[in-house]
């Protein structure tokens, strides 16, 4: 008898919980499921070093954010696939992306169209690698700025919009401006890939008059072996010297910049096979062809070369948040 007692106190108390908790879930709303973060902006009132070192105390705010890139066919797996490392910053007037990833060839690559000489004359070849980072304005339809339709379509390296807008492209490249301390800025539309407007540039073809050598060299003439030449530092092509089995590089670096082409700063290193790039742009640069930021979610796609011209990696697009 007391068993039994025993038997229906606890079912008693059972079903009391039960309808406890149907009441207690009649007043919760029901669960959602949360939306990552993504990739998040912080302010900071501390502006980051463009030093390519990643390491400033500045960066301790950001929130790291991983893109894979490579891992669809969509956005082409010419190196594998690989993760590209974002921090974002920003504060009243400019705005920083740290971005690191480990080189899939494990090679430095920055002999962008460098000149050699084979004895009888001179040849360009070379590349280098690079990071793009492509902002829908917001005027480029459904599209937005999604790699895989603006890179690659059926046409051999054609790169442009087909949502009837334009985006703006950050083009990094680790031959031709990073040494110079700056990303390329550009823009494409459904025409096809286009520059900012410049005045004056940081960057030029070291290249002769008539396109079959260079016009410039470092003082130290056959001696030097460096990346780059600087403006500051090269003196007229001397033929007269050796130059068999000798190089030269295909670029000057170093000059003026101005104008809008050269909105983005950067700051970059390479060690250990890791490239670490700093970049930094005004929030609104009051140029047409600029995406402003600062005021709301820009969505963003990104895409890397690794020594290989016009064939590259990118990624689906994501959203940039600003906190």
């Amino acid at each position: 008898m007391k068993r039994l007692c025993w038997i229906g106190i606890s079912c008693l108390l059972v079903s009391i919980a039960l309808s406890g908790c149907d009441q207690l879930d009649q007043l919760l709303p029901p669960l959602q499921p949360t939306e990552p973060a993504g990739f998040v902006a912080s302010l900071t009132s501390s502006a980051p070093v463009l030093d390519g070192d990643g390491s400033d105390g500045a960066w301790n705010r950001a929130t790291p954010y991983l893109v894979t890139v490579g891992e669809s066919l969509a956005y082409a797996n010419n190196f594998g696939t690989f993760d590209v490392m974002l921090k974002a910053l920003y504060d009243s007037e400019n705005i920083y992306i740290l971005a690191t990833w480990n080189d899939p060839s494990q090679t430095e690559s920055v002999h962008h169209k460098r000149w050699s000489f084979d004895g009888t004359g001179w040849n360009r070849g070379g590349s280098e690698d690079r990071i793009f980072f492509m902002f829908d304005p917001g005027d480029n339809g459904t599209e937005g700025a999604d790699c895989a339709t603006m890179c690659h379509q059926p046409t051999p390296g054609k790169m442009g919009t087909t949502g009837g807008g334009h985006v703006d492209v950050w083009h990094w490249k680790a031959g031709r401006t990073a040494a110079a301390g700056f990303a390329d800025d550009k823009w494409w539309d459904e025409t096809g890939r286009h520059s900012d407007s410049k005045i004056s540039s940081p960057t030029r073809a070291n290249i002769n008059a008539a396109g079959d050598g260079p016009e410039w060299m470092h003082p130290d003439g056959p001696a030097y072996a460096g990346d780059f030449l600087f403006e500051d530092t090269i003196v007229p092509f001397d033929s007269t010297l050796d130059w068999t089995g000798k190089s030269i590089p295909g670029h000057i670096l170093g000059g003026p910049a101005d104008g809008s082409r050269w909105d983005i700063r950067a700051g970059s290193t390479y060690q250990n096979g890791v490239w670490t790039v700093e970049l930094q742009r005004a929030l609104d640069t009051g140029n047409p062809d600029d995406v402003v930021l600062g005021t709301g979610d820009v969505q963003l796609s990104i895409a890397v070369t690794d020594n290989s011209g016009p064939s590259h990696s990118g990624a689906p697009p994501f959203i940039l948040k600003f906190e």
